[in-house]
């Protein structure tokens, strides 16, 4: 029923997620939600979150804030974000790389897209936008 609504608009996208973490926490602890949450939630679980005394902090993911101190890190090599990424697929492959992604086959934790470019100005230059998936 969920993905109907969600299809349908009628929610804002994974309220499994959101029971799972309701009913994982302990009595009295605090989950939170952090990213792109901004439509409405048909059956949210409040009673859950009331009844056990639940925390429930929220807020959308600053990501800006955090772009460019963290291409700084990748470009001084202080950082390897390439430790997580499992599979590189060619844009082309996009959706096969969300669906093994969410579905978690093959040990799937994080996909790059690779998109290649030829530059023809005075010079052709290849560039590879690995690190911006």
């Amino acid at each position: 029923m969920e993905t109907v609504e969600t299809a349908a608009k009628l929610q804002g996208g994974a309220m499994s997620a959101i029971v799972m973490a309701a009913q994982a926490v302990r009595k009295g602890g605090t989950v939170i939600l952090v990213g792109v949450y901004g439509a409405r939630y048909n059956q949210f679980p409040l009673g859950d979150f009331f009844t056990r005394n639940i925390n429930l902090k929220m807020g959308q993911c600053p990501v800006h804030s955090y772009t460019r101190p963290l291409f700084q890190l990748i470009a001084e090599e202080k950082i390897d974000p390439t430790d997580i990424i499992t599979h590189r697929l060619p844009l082309d492959k996009a959706e096969h790389g969300y669906e093994i992604f969410d579905a978690k086959k093959d040990n799937c934790v994080k996909v790059s897209c690779i998109i290649n470019v030829v530059c023809t100005i005075s010079v052709v230059c290849t560039i590879s936008a690995a690190l911006y998936d």
